[in-house]
């Protein structure tokens, strides 16, 4: 190791803007709300006959943290996508008939960001 008394210029350049959804409402947190609702969904198939392609986009959207660690180069792409596929996925709760009413207000409490 040597010191040296010469500086070093670091220029950070974020991905998103500050206003990104994804910054302000924390992704993590999120993806782990999603994560959940959906292992709630997925435990209603048998009552409800609730299956999975029923909330395609939500399934996607809870798997988009899994994706990234899987592949860090999808991060942007991935990032970019996810509000749409987010706010495809509440529609689809919303649209599920067979779901009862209880249960569906409880998923939607946690898809409130």
């Amino acid at each position: 190791k040597r010191q040296t008394n010469k500086g070093l210029f670091v220029e950070v350049k974020p991905m998103f803007p500050h206003s990104s959804p994804l910054l302000g409402n924390g992704f993590p947190g999120m993806v782990k709300r999603l994560v959940s609702v959906k292992q709630l969904l997925d435990d209603q198939w048998d009552a409800d006959r609730v299956y999975q392609e029923d909330y395609f986009s939500l399934l996607n959207a809870a798997e988009t943290g899994q994706r990234i660690t899987d592949d860090y180069g999808s991060a942007r792409d991935e990032l970019n996508g996810f509000a749409k596929l987010l706010a495809d996925g509440i529609e689809e709760v919303k649209n599920l008939t067979k779901l009862h009413d209880d249960v569906k207000a409880m998923i939607l409490a946690q898809l409130d960001f």
